[in-house]
């Protein structure tokens, strides 16, 4: 495993180091900043909001793809200790299943690009706190549980600065927010995966539907978490007009995690 990680670390270095060549330095120093200051404070009260709200975009991401697919959400809950559950009828399981993990990684990506390459923060910030609030009135229950009472927080936060504070303000939220929710990805699939095994998680009923062992569906999103997570980083970065010409390759990272993994079942938290 260690040998993996270090493949897994040299190549995202290599990849990093081409990108800051095309990176505009101020952007650069504003997201490094913010990566050191929640990767510092993880597992404290100051990240915990924003933690949850990266858990809120994954059990959104889970209802959304059963619509999509034909089915439809009964209910979101979302809980103190950061566990969560979306309640659906019908949809196609497994891409439902797969939605949660990714789902946060699109959401923070989606939000770090929106608010480091265009200047428009208010009004994404104002629309991200309706979308918030919306969800939260029609499927987080129960009303008078955590869930529901932290979207209304978060959703009031948003539309409040949106209304009221400058553009930098919302920018730098904007940044920590989809920063964050990057991070969540890999680090949920991490946590519910590898370090705690005996729970129930997205990849353990996934295991069950597919037949292949939940590990290798734990490290298939971990490689895609890293690179979409290096990839919206690499973008976020850019110079106003440069495109990236440096890519991480999925196979390159796939290759990296390739050894003999044992065929066993993982457990965690989670459930679609």
């Amino acid at each position: 495993r260690r040998s993996r990680l270090d493949s897994v670390a040299a190549l995202l270095g290599a990849e990093l180091t081409e990108a800051a060549r095309q990176a505009d330095p101020a952007s650069t120093k504003l997201l490094i900043a913010c990566l050191v200051v929640i990767c510092y404070f993880w597992n404290t009260a100051w990240v915990f909001p924003v933690k949850v709200l990266a858990l809120f975009f994954h059990e959104l991401s889970h209802g959304l793809a059963a619509v999509l697919t034909g089915g439809r959400v009964v209910k979101i809950e979302l809980h103190q200790s950061e566990g969560g559950l979306c309640h659906i009828a019908g949809g196609n399981r497994f891409l439902t299943l797969s939605a949660g993990y990714l789902g946060s990684l699109m959401w923070g990506g989606a939000i770090l690009i929106a608010a480091s390459r265009t200047r428009y923060d208010r009004k994404i910030a104002f629309g991200l706190g309706v979308v918030i609030g919306y969800c939260t009135l029609v499927f987080i229950r129960p009303m008078l549980g955590f869930g529901f009472a932290f979207g209304i927080a978060s959703a009031a936060v948003f539309l409040l600065c949106g209304k009221y504070q400058s553009e930098h303000v919302n920018d730098l939220i904007l940044r920590i927010v989809g920063l964050t929710s990057c991070l969540y990805a890999v680090f949920d699939i991490k946590s519910d995966i590898l370090d705690r095994p005996h729970l129930t998680s997205d990849a353990v009923m996934l295991a069950q539907l597919t037949g292949i062992p939940s590990i290798v569906w734990g490290l298939v999103w971990i490689a895609l978490a890293v690179l979409g997570t290096v990839e919206v980083f690499k973008f976020s970065c850019m110079a106003p007009g440069e495109t990236i010409s440096a890519h991480v390759s999925s196979a390159s990272l796939l290759d990296a995690f390739k050894s003999k993994t044992p065929a066993t079942t993982l457990k965690n938290k989670k459930k679609a």
